[in-house]
């Protein structure tokens, strides 16, 4: 009956998770279909997120017909939302993008940042260089290949330039990808598509992040109502101000990210702040490194933030970027600071609250390698990223991990399984196991949640509290045993419906709640968008 009745209504919505569900935390991506009483469908994905310190990959190429999804929801700027929109466009997508405009400009680097391609010299090249170079490059390896004297070297050559040229075309596709995206503002209304409208409402999680509300209405007058909290932030935010007050009373659906599930905060941020200046303080007098392992985006903006405010109270210590992603997006921070238009996200953070004018910046890699063999203590590096897999942190590991003289700060939550938490886990003077080598653990480690960008419990409780009429909780992104506290606290508090689906599970949505679609029906709803691989495998 209950399904014969979901049927019955229009529009018609189902979802499917292809990622940020079951234990998978990272790799945010559900599909969207809505079937009209017209007969038109509609697709669409909220977020297109890359896996980060996880093994198997989120979105697989083969498991969606890309030129059939009509737009993508994108909440906020972070990897894990963003990194899979490159496999999407490349597959055939060639619908509308919307976001922020300060989440469109923090994209495009992080994007380009992460397609890496390994060059025939062992080194990595990326395609962040500037493309008038790379036609450099291309010329005089051109002009080499001519005057080769060996069909060896001639080889060699030809390997090089194919490299090269690969690395122009995947900057000419972000580029054409780019083009895709379109900029909304807050608080007000904008049409998707005919029957689809939405709205985006700001959050303290990152700079340009917010909830998205999407209202789909039919030619018969029947509505649903979604919301799609991203990643929830705290309300204590060190660089974001928190919009109180907000309440959507029409919304029947909310999909709320629950990464922190029912702990409390084991430590503040005024905490956290706090044991950072003690542990820069010993480290100073004990003439150690000061490795501070962050994010590129807001956790290195927050720490950049925190060493200039240190500068001020005259202290001696020598302050280094080691970063260029970072430095990239801490110029975005600046500007977006400075721009009436786009600082509706930041706190009264002073003047210049991002500037690196008190840092030495690191920028070749060749200066990287030479801070760390040769760099003297004291001093502290702002690096990246987090989570340890990638990036010139590596580096610092594999050479500060058996020093009593380094000390590695890691800032902000991390994966359960990240390099950085199994480095920082591991007892001192004990075996530590990181990227296929063994290491004696010499290093002293710190990690402060103080400056998690996640919110706890009672965030998420604010963000189901701005919705006070939803029917069903679809929690997501996060572990299933946190998902599965966080539901059982939310059933003693409120008469709603809560779900907690598995990966590749679909639902079909409607006033009052919700059904699970089976093998069969899941062929049905998602045919058209699905390819068979996906139905095989699953």
């Amino acid at each position: 009956m209950v399904e014969d009745f979901a049927r019955s209504r229009y529009p018609n919505v189902s979802i499917l998770f292809l990622g940020g569900a079951g234990d998978r935390i990272t790799g945010s991506l559900a599909l969207l279909k809505i079937a009209f009483s017209t007969g038109e469908v509609k697709y669409g994905l909220i977020e297109c997120g890359g896996v980060q310190g996880e093994t198997d990959s989120t979105y697989d190429p083969l498991f969606i017909n890309s030129f059939k999804i009509d737009f993508v929801i994108l909440t906020h700027a972070h990897f894990d939302h963003v990194g899979a929109l490159p496999m999407l466009y490349e597959n055939g997508f060639n619908g509308k993008i919307y976001c922020t405009s300060n989440t469109a400009k923090l994209m495009f680097p992080i994007l380009v940042d992460a397609e890496k391609i390994s060059a025939s010299n062992g080194e990595v090249v990326t395609i962040r260089t500037h493309r008038k170079v790379m036609r450099l490059i291309e010329a005089k390896l051109l002009s080499k290949r001519r005057s080769a004297s060996q069909h060896r070297e001639m080889q060699t050559f030809n390997s090089c330039l194919e490299e090269v040229e690969e690395i122009i075309n995947r900057n000419n596709m972000l580029n054409d990808l780019m083009i895709l995206v379109h900029s909304k503002p807050l608080f007000k209304e904008f049409e998707i598509c005919p029957g689809v409208k939405c709205r985006f409402i700001p959050t303290t999680h990152q700079n340009g992040a917010i909830r998205a509300e999407l209202t789909i209405l039919d030619t018969n007058n029947e509505k649903y109502c979604m919301a799609f909290s991203g990643d929830v932030g705290p309300r204590n935010s060190l660089l974001y101000r928190a919009h109180d007050g907000y309440c959507n009373e029409k919304t029947d659906c909310l999909l709320l990210e629950t990464i922190h599930g029912v702990e409390e905060p084991e430590e503040t941020l005024e905490e956290s702040t706090q044991r950072l200046y003690e542990i820069i303080k010993d480290s100073i007098r004990h003439r150690k490194h000061v490795i501070l392992v962050g994010f590129s985006l807001d956790r290195n903006a927050m720490l950049v933030y925190l060493m200039n405010k240190l500068k001020k109270s005259n202290s001696g210590v020598e302050l280094l970027i080691d970063s260029p992603l970072t430095l990239k997006e801490l110029r975005n921070y600046q500007l977006m600071y400075n721009s009436a238009s786009e600082n509706i996200w930041f706190k009264d953070l002073g003047k210049d609250p991002f500037s690196v004018e008190k840092f030495r910046v690191i920028k070749k890699h060749s200066d990287h390698i030479c801070e760390i063999l040769h760099g003297k203590a004291p001093r502290v590096i702002i690096t990246s990223s987090a989570n340890g897999n990638g990036g010139r942190v590596v580096d610092y590991f594999i050479n500060g991990i058996q020093r009593e003289d380094f000390v590695f700060v890691f800032c902000g939550w991390t994966y359960p399984t990240s390099p950085s938490t199994i480095l920082h886990k591991t007892a001192k003077n004990a075996i530590c196991e990181m990227h296929g080598r063994r290491y004696v653990k010499k290093c002293t480690t710190y990690h402060l949640l103080g400056f998690s960008s996640h919110g706890y419990y009672n965030d998420t409780l604010d963000v189901v509290n701005s919705y006070p009429n939803v029917s069903t909780i679809i929690l997501n992104h996060a572990a299933t045993q946190d998902k599965e506290n966080v539901a059982e606290r939310l059933l003693k508090t409120y008469d709603k419906s809560v779900l907690i689906p598995e990966l590749y599970e679909a639902y079909s949505l409607f006033k009052g709640g919700m059904y699970k679609l089976m093998t069969k029906e899941t062929t049905v709803e998602f045919g058209d968008v699905m390819s068979a691989q996906f139905f095989a495998e699953n």
